[in-house]
Formats: structure tokens, C-alpha cells, sequence
């Protein structure tokens, strides 16, 4: 009898040991969140978010397709980066440049700006922007970047989840502490004008 106590106590202090040594693993395995806020576009409503805008579309993300990192050659720290998502348009509402990849049922490329780095188990959002979910439908106010895609004006302004009614901003981010109520008032409003259109 006393063997075994003494190996059940021999074993119990191998393991603390083991877990003090090389810590406990899902502490360090969930994703740490940065948010990166910078200077962008803001709108005061809705009407002026449409004005500034010269493509609005609804539809479904598909898929990622990829993700690209930027790292400075100093320090190799992480300096930018985006996900890039397929998007299926069901409906058109704007197309002021008459762009030709901009057509209901056509599949576009949209340059999220939040993305995850495996090097450093970090994700990050350009002011609080949050990916948009596989499957989810959106509206989105999109102006042309470079390689074909396009990007969500406003960055956090520019995506409104239509069958959400979380705003779907990282809490983090000073955008949405300081246009908390105006983004929300604003997708509201598209929620309501757009929904049934």
C-alpha cells in the first residue's frame, strides 16, 4: 500500500514539475488581438457615406483565399497586412466607375483589413475591423485598391452585416469607442433602407 502512495506522489510531482517547466499550453495557444488604429475616412451619415462612395453592393463572403504580412526589415516586426476574401455580389446599388467585375453573381476579391500571423499567434485589426464571417451577408461600400481588389470605405464604416446586429468592430479599438453610436446609427439606417431593396 505504501508503494503505491509513494508512486501516486512521485507521479504527481513529475507532472507540476513538467507543467512549471514548460508551462501550461493553452495559455500561450489562443491568439493574442492587436488593434492598429491610423487615420482614415469618417462619415456623419448615411447619405454622406453613399455620396463618398462609388460602389455598393450586397452579397456573401465565400472564402479566404489568402493572407499577406508586411514586416519592416529593422526588426521584422509586423507593419501591415490584409486577408484577402472572395465575395459573391447578389445585388448591385452603386457602380459610378462603371467597373466591370461588378456585376450580381460575379465573385470579387475584397482586401480585409485584419489578418493573422502564425509567427507571432497575433491577429490583427486596422482599426478594428473585424473579418467578415464565411456564409454571412453583407452590404458593403467598396472603393478599388491595387491587384483587382477592392476595400471597405471607412474602413469599419464601409461593411454592415445584414443579418447581425452586432456593428462586428473590435471592442479594442478606439474607432468604435468614439463612433460607437454613429457607426450604429449609420448601419441601422443602411439595415433598414438596404434590407428589403
Amino acid at each position: 500500500m505504501k508503494k503505491i502512495n509513494v508512486a501516486i506522489i512521485l507521479i504527481l510531482m513529475v507532472s507540476a514539475m513538467v507543467i512549471l517547466v514548460l508551462g501550461n499550453p493553452s495559455d500561450d495557444s489562443s491568439p493574442k488581438n492587436v488593434v492598429f488604429d491610423g487615420k482614415t475616412d469618417g462619415f456623419d451619415s448615411l447619405k454622406e457615406l453613399e455620396n463618398g462612395t462609388s460602389i455598393i453592393i450586397r452579397g456573401t463572403k465565400l472564402e479566404e483565399k489568402r493572407t499577406e504580412i508586411s514586416r519592416s526589415e529593422i526588426d521584422d516586426e509586423v507593419n501591415g497586412g490584409y486577408t484577402e476574401s472572395i465575395f459573391k455580389i447578389d445585388k448591385v446599388y452603386k457602380n459610378s466607375e462603371s467597373n466591370e467585375i461588378v456585376k450580381s453573381s460575379e465573385n470579387i476579391s475584397i482586401s480585409e483589413l485584419a489578418y493573422y500571423d502564425k509567427k507571432t499567434n497575433t491577429t490583427y485589426h486596422v482599426n478594428g475591423y473585424e473579418k467578415m464571417t464565411v456564409g454571412g451577408e453583407y452590404l458593403l461600400f467598396l472603393i478599388p485598391v491595387d491587384n483587382g481588389m477592392f476595400s471597405t470605405r471607412g474602413v469599419t464604416f464601409g461593411k454592415i452585416p445584414l443579418k447581425s446586429d452586432e456593428t462586428e468592430v473590435n471592442k479594442d479599438s478606439k474607432v468604435l469607442s468614439n463612433n460607437s453610436d454613429l457607426l450604429n446609427n449609420i448601419f441601422k439606417e443602411a439595415k433598414a433602407k438596404y434590407n428589403n431593396k
